[in-house]
């Protein structure tokens, strides 16, 4: 298993740390050996002081009294100082470090970052910020959806960083195929996965290792080659993806139905009035059951379009008449404002997140 890159603020704490720890360690020498040269005749204060003086180079021509009467103190003196040079520098380089290179800064931020990760419950781990998963962290963003990234290429994170104009998604900087890694992630607290790494064999193992850590999962697998769905079926993926098939399609699409293709591109990149088509799942206790679609009042948000109805065996029922009665566990396909979709399931009694 690929080992877990260690905690930055961790490292230069500790090496800062040493760095002060040997430093005193060599004035407590310093205080110890002129107390025991002195025989009494110097207070521990004064023996402090002087191997400050001494070890910061500093001196002010001040010795302790009496100390050119003191077989050795001279010897000594000059030792601790060869020896007490080296360690101060070791001290300054490690403070400096840990301040003016940016190591201070980076480590308290990822140990934020850390944190709120820690904080996480039912959020979407994404693995992989390449050509796809950058989309799909856009995507996830748009949409409300709290997610944490899993990549091992720190220079991808930089690179959605500036497209995102300096806003950073929560991501962890290492191997997916690592239970470690997912589990830093709060995989174990995550509602769903989306492996979408450019290799399908470490998108078949992601698919594995989430699947065993986390049974209820909902999983979705990125494949290149769409011979491999199959298999990622079988290692425990929900849904599986496969870009170069969808593109080839949405290609087709494009040719032959403009008209219906660019309905769903200008929705989804109309910023001035985002619609998205989402998922409500009608829970227990809802105040909707029993009520037709009408009496609900879900036109009352933005004029939301119910597209279909998802009964609990996965049987669809499209474009329902407003006077279809809603029942538990039935799923509405809606189509709403991004910005009212938060209210839209509240008045159904759904949980409060909001699907891509």
């Amino acid at each position: 298993m690929p080992s877990v890159p260690p905690d930055p603020l961790r490292l230069v704490t500790q090496r800062a740390l040493r760095a002060i720890g040997l430093f005193g360690g060599v004035v407590g020498v310093g205080v110890v050996g002129y107390l025991w040269l002195g025989q009494g005749r110097w207070t521990a204060g004064d023996a402090l002081y002087m191997s400050v003086i001494t070890l910061s180079t500093v001196g002010y021509g001040e010795t302790l009294a009496g100390m050119d009467e003191v077989p050795g103190a001279r010897g000594f003196t000059m030792a601790l100082i060869l020896c007490g040079t080296g360690t101060l520098l070791y001290l300054t380089s490690a403070l400096t470090a840990f301040v003016v290179e940016g190591d201070l800064q980076g480590g308290l931020r990822r140990r934020i970052m850390s944190r709120r990760i820690e904080a996480m419950h039912g959020h979407t781990v994404l693995v992989g910020l390449g050509a796809t998963g950058s989309h799909v962290a856009t995507e996830l963003r748009e949409t409300g959806r709290e997610f944490v990234v899993v990549e091992r290429n720190p220079e991808k994170v930089d690179r959605v960083r500036e497209e995102w104009q300096g806003i950073e998604p929560l991501y962890i900087i290492g191997d997916a195929t690592d239970e470690d890694v997912l589990r830093r992630a709060g995989l174990e607290r995550a509602d769903g996965l989306i492996a979408a790494l450019t290799d399908d064999r470490d998108n078949l193992f992601v698919v594995f290792t989430a699947r065993a850590m986390k049974p209820e999962l909902r999983i979705i697998a990125k494949t290149v080659d769409p011979q491999n769905r199959a298999k990622m079926e079988r290692a425990g993926a929900d849904a599986v993806v496969s870009p170069a098939l969808i593109g080839g399609t949405r290609m087709v699409s494009a040719m032959l139905r403009p008209y219906e293709v660019g309905f769903f591109d200008e929705m989804m990149r109309d910023h001035a009035d985002p619609h998205r088509i989402v998922e409500i799942e009608i829970p227990n206790g809802s105040p909707a059951i029993g009520k037709t679609l009408n009496e609900a009042g879900v036109r009352m948000h933005s004029d939301a379009l119910v597209m279909a109805v998802r009964d609990r065996h996965g049987h669809l029922r499209y474009n329902p008449s407003a006077g279809f009665v809603i029942e538990s566990g039935l799923t509405l396909v809606v189509l709403v404002r991004a910005a009212d979709c938060s209210a839209l399931r509240e008045d159904l009694g759904a949980q409060p997140r909001p699907s891509v």
